[in-house]
């Protein structure tokens, strides 16, 4: 896939933007970390362990999608490969789609009605209702009218991580016989209803990208001026 240089790579505000945004996402995944290291020795195990279930969450690797998309446009003067190909529209709509699903899945289906305390409180809010916020914010931000990245040829942009999460996590579970989430427990399901459900999910992130492109593409906005 080529990775040509856009939008925000002259543009001051979307950079400062990006560049805050970016930190704070950084900071909201280091207190989650802190927060999974410290459970996983009171359960007497140790940092490996606390890595490995740290990123087996949708909710965590798609903030950390998030705030690669938000570096890439804050630090938009950089030739990196890593922040070329993050800078790319479509990648900055499919992150936005797929935190939409962590937030809506999580606020609906997973979230605990007593709610939490202390720093996990605190992780939660960032990671499941501010860096939502944040990045569709962002999204509209970055993206003129016209220019969501959304067209046949870039669906390796769109698709290319959840699908990779969705491959990790199934072939990860039947490795450790372990699932982050009670729909896609294979163990409780079994592969034919977790497949369907993952497939669901599937579908509403590709309904979510679809409608971000027509919200890009009849909003009648013009792009951020500096």
């Amino acid at each position: 896939m080529n990775t040509p240089m856009t939008l925000s790579q002259t543009n001051k505000t979307v950079q400062i933007v990006g560049k805050i945004a970016a930190i704070f996402g950084l900071l909201a995944l280091a207190l989650q970390f802190y927060i999974n290291v410290t459970n996983s020795f009171n359960a007497g195990k140790g940092i490996l362990d606390a890595i490995e279930r740290f990123i087996s969450f949708f909710t965590i690797t798609t903030n950390i999608y998030a705030t690669l998309t938000f570096a890439a446009h804050g630090w938009a003067n950089s030739n990196n490969k890593l922040l070329r190909f993050f800078r790319h529209p479509a990648n900055l709509t499919s992150a936005a789609a797929c935190i939409m699903v962590v937030w809506s899945i999580f606020h609906f289906v997973l979230r605990n009605p007593a709610g939490l305390q202390g720093l996990n409180y605190w992780a939660d809010l960032a990671l499941h209702y501010i860096n939502p916020f944040l990045t569709v914010v962002f999204w509209w931000l970055v993206l003129p009218r016209g220019n969501s990245g959304v067209n046949r040829n870039s669906w390796g942009y769109l698709l290319w991580y959840p699908l990779y999460y969705l491959i990790y996590v199934f072939v990860r579970g039947a490795i450790v016989n372990s699932y982050p989430y009670f729909f896609i427990n294979v163990n409780n399901l079994g592969y034919p209803l977790a497949f369907l459900n993952a497939g669901g999910i599937t579908l509403l992130l590709i309904s979510i990208i679809l409608l971000f492109a027509l919200i890009n593409r009849f909003a009648g906005r013009s792009p951020v001026k500096a």
